[in-house]
């Protein structure tokens, strides 16, 4: 007998909302992501200084609109930002003090414009105008330093032929611009410090049309003169400030090129060896010095501004780096600053994004990075499951890569971070996962739908993170969705498959062995995108219910003694229908529900509501256009997380579960009403809004 629309739609939502009764007042549900600064445009430079009276460090950041500056608060955070409008529109911005008041001042360069500005600081956080200050092309580079040693802050100013020393003078004013012979490299990426030891300034430049990096000795008086000249790596872009990077008190040097980050060791006398690979990447847009832990050795930050993230390399001393993991930042990030925020001796971090709009504040805790952790997942990441591969009591992850034809494992240590240990082909396009033990070995196996080869691939675990090569079963045209469960009551794991160029669910009856027979097929709505089981109508039988989100229909294939019923109860509905991601994400005994959303860079989260509908979602920032995710309890603590898979950027985002209260006496979920396992069908269900 057909069920009505909104029979069936209360029984699908009552399945989502089936984990018992509540506990108590919802707590507000809570994750770990990447704390950002709303700015209203563009992000294309920064500084940070102390702009005012209290010792909290300021930050000026250059967007569309001209200078924002940002007061540090005692939090570590910032006040709203105060514009200074600058025409036309700027590109650069530096710090100094120019005219010895001990306030900073700050010098500006337009994005077209061949000059420079000049504002000196006031000591409140405001500016006046200073020196308008002419150069023969655009300002491709800019640095601050005192170059004959008067006390007070000169201006380099590069070009595309080459640089230009301005000095500062008393009278809020500076000399006529004195040239630097740059031998025809432009004047677009370089660097001040005494770098030979002589207690004079000099300077590097990065050939960027070449492959070198060139020392110009300082005289002391402002003048710079070509000395030598060393190997910096392929269309080098970026240095990182000079610091000593193997314990030998001389100064060394990271260097950003079109392949990737490496670091090259001085001699003293501003040559400096060949470059060391540590970073292979083409998207690295800048790089810094830091010694995030305070052991007294320089540790290296790098941003990669395709997949937006921000790389932690530690130094173990002698110049040897290792990966510390990676951070998430807004979309697009180009520009670093570190400076120490809030005020714990600590260096923090801040990241200006340009399509994000926004800096990015990593905090700096105990020598640990706050934020959110991303990690390496491979090329085109599909859809994922969380499962214990290894069986060492820690979720693990398993992605599909539809371009490879592949599945990928990623063992996970209980703490949110996870290593790639395992790769194996499958078929072609796959297109979903589930996760069960099909041979009742007591290991979880994997079966993936292949919509291109039009299969099943089945992988038979080993307990030790590690598959079997794939079994392949013939399915319908295009499978696109599988799920698994005893449907003929047997005591033996089927799967169910819909295929949706067939219009068709197939079902492959189990041995309990890992081996399936031919399949029964049975009639969908038109192109079915998912499959879920669970007993509907509660008479302890599986039902399946299979549909497409557009044209909004599901049908749903009761559960009988001698196995899945033929005919279909099919229901029509006016809003798209697919899975969802589901757990109890505030211990409240009802499931909350997890949406997606790549084009605005988030998750919405919808806490559940035994008496109503879900409740307005709250949302949380996630790397660009996120296409999928899993949640499961990946940090050992009770509380379920999620990892958000980005296709675009082949990261994966690990957003802890922070929620205040979950855990509190009498808050806390009973094993009883414990969350339906990761590996449970039913964790999907039917989206409600």
């Amino acid at each position: 007998m057909a069920r009505s629309r909104s029979a069936v739609r209360n029984a699908l939502l009552s399945l989502l909302l089936a984990y018992g009764s509540p506990n108590a007042a919802p707590a507000e549900i809570a994750f770990a992501t990447r704390r950002d600064v709303t700015l209203p445009s563009a992000v294309r430079d920064l500084a940070v200084a102390r702009l005012n009276a209290d010792p909290r460090p300021d930050a000026l950041v250059v967007t569309d609109r001209g200078i924002e500056v940002l007061l540090g608060s005692a939090e570590g955070v910032f006040a709203a930002p105060l514009l200074i409008r600058q025409q036309p529109v700027p590109a650069r911005v530096a710090v100094g003090d120019f005219d010895g008041d001990g306030r900073a001042d700050l010098v500006v360069a337009g994005i077209s414009e061949p000059a420079l500005h000049v504002r000196f600081g006031a000591g409140d956080g405001s500016f006046e105008a200073g020196p308008r200050l002419a150069l023969p092309g655009r300002v491709l580079g800019l640095q601050v330093a005192d170059v004959n040693r008067d006390g007070l802050a000169d201006i380099l100013a590069g070009w595309s032929d080459g640089i230009l020393v301005f000095r500062g003078q008393n009278g809020r004013s500076f000399a006529e611009p004195q040239g630097v012979d740059t031998e025809g490299a432009p004047g677009s990426a370089f660097r001040t410090a005494d770098v030979d030891g002589d207690g004079l300034v000099d300077l590097l430049l990065l050939e960027r049309s070449g492959e070198g990096v060139g020392f110009f000795r300082g005289d002391g008086q402002g003048g710079f003169a070509a000395t030598t000249a060393s190997f910096a790596g392929s269309e080098p872009r970026a240095l990182a400030a000079l610091q000593d990077l193997d314990g030998d008190q001389l100064l060394d040097l990271a260097v950003v090129d079109g392949r990737g980050l490496s670091w090259l060791k001085g001699d003293g006398k501003g040559g400096f060896s060949e470059p060391a690979r540590l970073i292979r990447s083409d998207d690295l847009a800048a790089v810094a010095a830091v010694d995030w832990d305070r052991d007294g050795i320089y540790d290296l930050v790098a941003l990669d501004e395709r997949r937006a993230v921000v790389h932690v390399l530690k130094n173990r001393g002698r110049g040897r780096f290792e990966m510390a993991g990676q951070r998430l930042a807004g979309a697009q990030p180009r520009v670093l600053a570190v400076a120490d925020l809030d005020g714990d001796g600590a260096p923090d971090l801040l990241a200006g994004n340009t399509l994000g709009r926004s800096l990015t504040i990593l905090w700096n805790r105990d020598g640990q990075i706050e934020g959110a952790p991303v990690f390496d997942v491979g090329s085109d990441p599909g859809e994922a499951t969380a499962l214990d591969a290894d069986r060492d009591g820690h979720l693990d992850l398993a992605v599909l890569h539809r371009e490879a034809g592949s599945v990928s494992v990623h063992l996970g240590d209980g703490n949110g971070n996870f290593v790639s240990h395992f790769e194996q082909r499958v078929g072609q396009d796959p297109r979903a996962l589930v996760s069960t033990d099909f041979d009742g070995d007591s290991v979880l196996d994997l079966a993936i739908a292949n919509f291109a080869s039009d299969d099943i691939a089945v992988l038979l675990g080993n307990g030790r993170g590690k598959f079997t090569p794939p079994l392949l079963l013939a399915a319908g045209l295009g499978p696109s969705a599988i799920t698994a469960g005893d449907f003929n009551g047997d005591g033996k794991l089927d799967l169910a498959v819909a295929n949706r160029l067939s219009n068709s669910l197939s079902v492959f009856w189990g041995d309990g062995k890992g081996r399936f027979r031919d399949p029964t097929n049975f009639a969908t709505p038109p192109r079915p995108t998912f499959v879920l089981a669970g007993d509907l109508n509660r008479d302890g039988r599986l039902d399946l219910v299979a549909g497409s989100s557009r044209p909004e229909q599901v049908a749903v294939f009761y559960g009988r003694q001698e196995g899945l019923a033929e005919t279909a109860d099919v229901a029509a509905f006016q809003s798209p229908v697919r899975p969802v991601v589901a757990a109890d994400f505030d211990g409240d005994g009802t499931a909350d529900v997890v949406r997606v959303d790549e084009f605005s860079d988030r998750v919405a989260v919808f806490p559940g509501r035994v008496e109503s509908d879900l409740a307005m979602p709250r949302y949380f920032a996630t790397g660009r256009q996120p296409t999928a995710a899993v949640a499961g309890d990946f940090d050992g603590d009770g509380k379920p997380d999620l990892v958000v898979l980005h296709r675009r950027s082949r990261v994966a985002l690990f957003l802890r579960n922070t929620t205040a209260d979950f855990a509190r006496p009498g808050h806390a979920t009973s094993a009883a009403q414990a969350p339906t396992p990761a590996s449970d069908p039913w964790q999907a269900a039917i989206e409600p809004w």
